[in-house]
């Protein structure tokens, strides 16, 4: 299966498929919705619990089938240990608590599990500039809200002493919740897509399978029909999708985690990965060692004060920006063409600052394709 790379090279890995309504999230808010219309003796029926869900959540529909089988959660599920009495009674003709006394506010969520989803709420926060992902900030601060009963202190500190590396406003973002619908539903479409290289857009028709993010650009992976292959276009560079109803979608049986496993950064080669040496610094190791740049790497020995490493994988344009940048405590021993090519790399680039600075400035804007 052929795969290339479509547009300038740019490249954690994330498979990122999130349904609303199956959120754990909110299955956990709606436990606490039910069990508050059901303490101190009270009753609701089954429409009663929708429409107060549908309320907290501002999520709408939600379907009867969704409610009983919360009923029968609280009721079973032994990982809740909720244990819940509920019963039906035809009296009432509503769901009610055989045990008046009883609450799942008995069993509650601890001062470390409360941090927990305050920290969860903090992690959201950096994706606070991608519109899909804003909910989940605000459900995640909905469960804190409803399992706090007051016991904590005002002195209870938030999360504001955790800092995460923030990055411009990428274009793209919002395209993330269309392309996450077409996919779930399966559906074929066609995208605008305008290459960093290109004056005008070009129209391709992708069956898409994965949204991947990688150094906070999002990448959607999909079989490209005329070329059958499979394509990565970075949503930045999108500038129009349209859904296509008619055509059949094709379900391909793809193991993207291993799609990807030969490779560094978003770059997709049909290669067979190759075992690449280097010998770096004592104290560059450490950073390796502690932080590895692939799955496949592998601390061979220490020699002379250099550390050997190896790397079982296919040379990617992120693999070797990543080694330059430790170009002067690093150095590939093996194989000789991709020590080659590195060596190729580091004389273009020297050659950049001999000589007039200035007329290489001249040189770069002159020739510039951005």
């Amino acid at each position: 299966m052929k795969t290339e790379k479509t547009g300038e090279t740019i490249t954690h890995s994330a498979i990122f498929r999130i349904l609303k309504k199956k959120s754990p999230m909110n299955a956990y808010i709606r436990y606490r919705v039910i069990n508050s219309l059901l303490t101190n003796g009270g009753r609701a029926s089954l429409k009663q619990m929708i429409k107060a869900c549908e309320d907290v959540l501002d999520i709408k529909p939600i379907s009867k089938r969704t409610i009983e089988g919360d009923l029968h959660v609280m009721r079973k599920d032994p990982r809740l240990e909720f244990d819940a009495p509920i019963e039906y009674s035809h009296t009432y003709r509503a769901y009610i608590y055989s045990d008046p006394d009883y609450s799942i506010d008995r069993f509650p969520v601890n001062m470390e599990e409360v941090q927990t989803l305050r920290f969860a709420a903090t992690i959201l926060k950096q994706f606070q500039h991608i519109e899909y992902l804003e909910q989940f900030e605000g459900t995640v601060q909905k469960i804190v809200d409803a399992i706090d009963k007051g016991d904590l202190s005002d002195d209870d500190p938030d999360m504001s002493f955790v800092h995460f590396e923030k990055s411009p406003l990428i274009r793209g973002t919002e395209y993330l919740q269309e392309l996450i619908d077409h996919i779930t539903d399966k559906k074929v479409i066609r995208i605008q897509y305008r290459k960093f290289d290109s004056e005008q857009a070009g129209q391709y028709v992708i069956h898409p399978y994965l949204l991947k993010e990688y150094r906070n650009r999002w990448y959607v992976v999909g079989y490209h029909e005329d070329d059958r292959m499979f394509k990565i276009f970075g949503l930045e560079r999108i500038e129009g999708i349209t859904r296509l109803p008619l055509k059949t979608y094709l379900t391909q049986i793809v193991d993207f985690e291993r799609f990807f496993e030969n490779s560094i950064g978003i770059t997709r080669y049909d290669e067979e990965p190759v075992d690449i040496l280097i010998a770096c610094t004592s104290r560059l190791s450490k950073y390796l060692i502690t932080k590895p740049l692939h799955p496949k790497q592998e601390f061979i020995k220490e020699e002379k004060g250099w550390c050997i490493f190896k790397f079982h994988l296919v040379p990617t344009p992120e693999f070797t920006a990543a080694l330059l940048g430790w170009a002067d405590q690093i150095k590939v021993m093996k194989p000789a063409k991709y020590k080659k090519e590195l060596a190729s790399k580091i004389e273009s680039m020297m050659a950049l600052y001999k000589g007039n600075s200035e007329s290489v400035i001249h040189f770069k804007s002159d020739s510039s394709a951005a």
